[in-house]
């Protein structure tokens, strides 16, 4: 723990070292790989160095450093990780991302988003945004060819590797895909406005981890931790979009209030306080990153179901579910978002479909567009 003096006052500053797993940066798709977490813990260099130390002896570990996913997914080390989850307890926390629905999520940010911009509460209230990122998951993970082919096309072009051309062809031979269609004829109906999106981000860095899930989760992890622990010391395991981006992290030196925003009826932090600026270290070095590693791979091994029966998995899973999990800022789907019996659902099936068809005949979107999801809503509560 550190001392800071500022403006003649005394404030205690909280260590959190921050590391993650399951990291393949832009790439969303991966086979191998469908979790992306990032985990945070409160401890200082010395309490971690001698925590390390005593778990490395205890359990006979060759290695110089805690590596998350040997110990995770060895039975004879799990006992390790168990020990470590009790001591840091009260202490860590995880936001744990599903690759694919956020690929999904990053498909409504960049692709609709900019074009409902100016009535963006609207279609938020609503929850299309969460209606459109689900039916497109839940479309892929049933391996609908045209919304497999929309994710692919999608991740290759905000990371630069097929033209916008490509990104919009017609999709061919793909059958009973009526909402994926809309989606489709929507993009390429709008995509000169899309287009102004990702000039507007080109050469700023961003453009280079547009589809990366390192910045929101850490930054998320950052407020949280700060609404709890006041002012922070933020050490990071050192990567390429932190590198990018850690300027805008530094922009909360020296802040002294933490904001609160409601969403969905919870109040969220959205601004955090640090003493200093981001620290990006290597794990090899930085003990307290070799704990934020173990727990951010337990973090994902108690989301395998496969791992069920293992002797630690359900009280690592409550324990998680309970507490370490940030659930607010979690990226993982909400199938209530597609429930039949939910009327907002279908609602949004119907907006979807008129804006679809708003594009194809190249009428504003916007236009009086509270108009015509008043008298769907109408045509709907007479349906039923």
């Amino acid at each position: 723990m550190h001392i800071v003096a500022h403006k003649g006052m005394t404030k205690l500053v909280k260590n959190v070292y921050f590391d993650e797993s399951g990291f393949t940066g832009n790439n969303l798709l991966s086979k191998d790989q469908p979790f992306f977490s990032y985990a945070a813990v409160v401890t200082d260099d010395e309490e971690s160095k001698q925590f390390v130390d005593y778990i490395i002896n205890k359990y006979s570990i060759a290695a110089e450093e805690l590596k998350g996913s040997t110990l995770v997914n060895s039975k004879r080390f799990q006992p390790a990780v168990d020990e470590i989850l009790n001591h840091f307890r009260g202490r860590m926390r995880v936001v744990v991302n599903e690759k694919k629905y956020a690929l999904s999520g990053k498909f409504f940010e960049y692709i609709f988003e900019p074009v409902l911009a100016a009535k963006s509460s609207i279609f938020y209230n609503l929850k299309f945004h969460l209606f459109i990122s689900n039916i497109m998951y839940f479309s892929l993970i049933a391996k609908d060819e045209y919304s497999e082919l929309l994710h692919s096309r999608f991740e290759d072009f905000s990371r630069g590797k097929i033209l916008v051309n490509s990104f919009i062809e017609p999709v061919v031979g793909s059958k009973n895909s009526e909402i994926m269609m809309d989606i489709h004829d929507f993009a390429k109906n709008n995509i000169s406005i899309i287009e102004e999106e990702y000039e507007g981000l080109e050469g700023t860095g961003i453009d280079k981890w547009l589809l990366d899930l390192t910045t929101t989760s850490l930054y998320n992890l950052l407020c949280d931790m700060s609404s709890k622990f006041g002012t922070l010391r933020a050490i990071c395991d050192s990567s390429k979009p932190l590198i990018t981006h850690q300027d805008s992290f530094n922009e909360m030196i020296g802040n002294d209030e933490i904001v609160f925003e409601t969403f969905h009826d919870k109040k969220i932090p959205i601004t955090f306080k640090l003493s200093e600026p981001m620290i990006l270290s290597d794990s090899k070095v930085t003990h307290g990153i070799q704990i934020a590693d173990v727990v951010a791979a337990a973090s994902i091994y108690v989301l395998n179901k496969k791992k069920s029966k293992e002797k630690y998995h359900s009280k690592w899973l409550n324990h998680f579910e309970d507490e370490i999990f940030y659930w607010q800022c979690c990226v993982v789907p909400t199938p209530e978002n597609l429930d039949p019996k939910n009327v907002n659902n279908h609602l949004n099936r119907y907006i979807l479909q008129e804006i679809a068809e708003r594009s194809r005949n190249s009428t504003p979107v916007l236009d009086d567009i509270e108009k015509d999801i008043i008298r769907i809503s109408r045509t709907l509560a007479m349906l039923r």
